[in-house]
């Protein structure tokens, strides 16, 4: 697991199938990737620390078949939850077709997580530091 420093509400990312890895990028701007599970802490707003809401970004879910969830918008409210620990699962989406082909093989889609770990060392040889938002932009880049 992974843990950020600060005043808080702690949020620990699952994924349904497991093995996604959790990418996000901290209030600093630091990029950073780890396989669920993961614990985040997400800087508290005043409203939250008086009891209240916030409304947080959450990072997003990569299987290693490419497959990658969107941002969601989550609620976390003090009054509902006192003691700071909140947990959200990461579900798959279904991928759906709308080409007309068939689904990638087995192959292809070791090829797509071979691709990435070519981009991420690729990537590492430039120069780019694992873990900083440089570095992932670096991997999406390469790994298009």
């Amino acid at each position: 697991m992974i843990f950020l420093v600060g005043c808080a509400a702690n949020v620990t990312y699952y994924s349904d199938p497991p093995g996604a890895l959790i990418n996000w990028t901290d209030s600093n701007g630091r990029y950073g990737q780890k396989q669920a599970p993961v614990l985040l802490e997400h800087p508290s707003t005043d409203a939250y620390k008086n009891g209240g809401c916030m409304t947080i970004k959450s990072p997003t879910a990569t299987w290693p078949d490419g497959v990658t969830t969107k941002p969601v918008l989550l609620e976390l409210c003090r009054e509902k939850n006192r003691s700071n620990m909140w947990t959200y699962v990461f579900q798959k989406p279904t991928v759906t077709n709308f080409s007309g082909s068939t689904p990638p093989t087995t192959q292809q889609r070791s090829n797509s997580a071979s691709d990435m770990e070519g981009a991420k060392k690729k990537c590492a040889d430039l120069g780019f530091k694992t873990g900083t938002e440089s570095f992932g932009n670096c991997v999406l880049k390469l790994s298009k």
